[in-house]
């Protein structure tokens, strides 16, 4: 019903005058066809969790974070899925787990924050005591 009310007005009228005669029986399941890594694959054939990774794909986005190291190490070539593994590759205990990927998604709290929060009075690093502290 959705494709008879998608066809225009003039279209479902000529079709209604001129007797349209169905001469080849058309089934969608065996004509349609979609791309899906580059292979051409029946609908009927085609498994769900496919068709969402293929549009997931199309759409994933790196983190804003991510983009933020790419800039301050620019000169270097960062490999993100291994970085993204890291955590899960050693027998780490949970607490490490939470620091790297507080790291990773820039989440830690600095002292800068700290200061502009009011809840310490120097944004000055803990161990220099020098430069401003940060992640870097």
């Amino acid at each position: 019903m959705t494709l008879v009310g998608a066809t225009p007005t003039k279209w479902r009228q000529s079709l209604k005058l001129n007797g349209y005669i169905d001469k080849q029986r058309f089934v969608i399941q065996e004509k349609t066809q979609l791309n899906l890594k580059g292979h051409c694959v029946l609908i009927s054939k085609a498994i769900s969790k496919g068709i969402g990774s293929e549009l997931r794909s199309k759409i994933t986005t790196p983190p804003t974070a991510q983009a933020r190291y790419a800039a301050i190490f620019k000169n270097n070539l960062l490999e993100w899925k291994d970085i993204y593994k890291l955590p899960f590759r050693g027998a780490l205990d949970r607490k490490s787990r939470e620091f790297q990927y507080k790291l990773l998604n820039r989440y830690l709290v600095k002292k800068v924050l700290l200061k502009k929060m009011g809840k310490t009075m120097s944004s000055a690093c803990s161990f220099c005591g020098i430069e401003d502290e940060s992640l870097e």
